[in-house]
């Protein structure tokens, strides 16, 4: 589904900003469908982990956040535009989001991966870019 703006893919103020409306989200698609390879990174909420879908053999990187903490610090909202952001996004320069869902403990966010990393780990691998590839990745 493509989208025409930002204010698009937002939540709406009428639509409840709850961990528990991703639940609702995507095909009855769970952690068993995925063969979990390694980890990629970690921050503050969870880790990102390199899997593959166990049906299709499709390459992904699965971000797990832990309820628990996304909870505790109240970021319910902030979570689920990120993850309508990502869902609603069509450009190469972005992973965009294939499927949401939950366990007890955990939020699932699976992302396409894209190899390489992100640009934070690309311009710290490098020390800096370039003029003609800051270019490239400013426009």
């Amino acid at each position: 589904m493509r989208f025409a703006s930002l204010h698009n893919i937002l939540p709406s103020e009428k639509e409840s900003c709850s961990l528990d409306n991703l639940n609702k989200i995507q095909d009855k698609v769970t952690i068993n469908d995925f063969l979990l390879i390694k980890s990629l990174a970690s921050g503050a909420y969870g880790k990102v982990i390199l899997a593959k879908k166990k049906n299709t053999k499709d390459v992904f990187a699965i971000k797990v956040l832990e309820i628990a903490k996304m909870k505790a610090k109240n970021c319910a909202e902030t979570i689920m535009n990120e993850r309508d952001i990502l869902n609603g996004l069509d450009t190469e320069f972005i992973a965009r989001g294939v499927y949401t869902f939950t366990s007890q403990k955990y939020l699932y966010m699976v992302m396409e991966y894209m190899k390489g990393g992100d640009l934070a780990n690309l311009l710290e691998e490098s020390g800096y870019f370039e003029e003609p590839v800051a270019k490239y990745y400013a426009a």
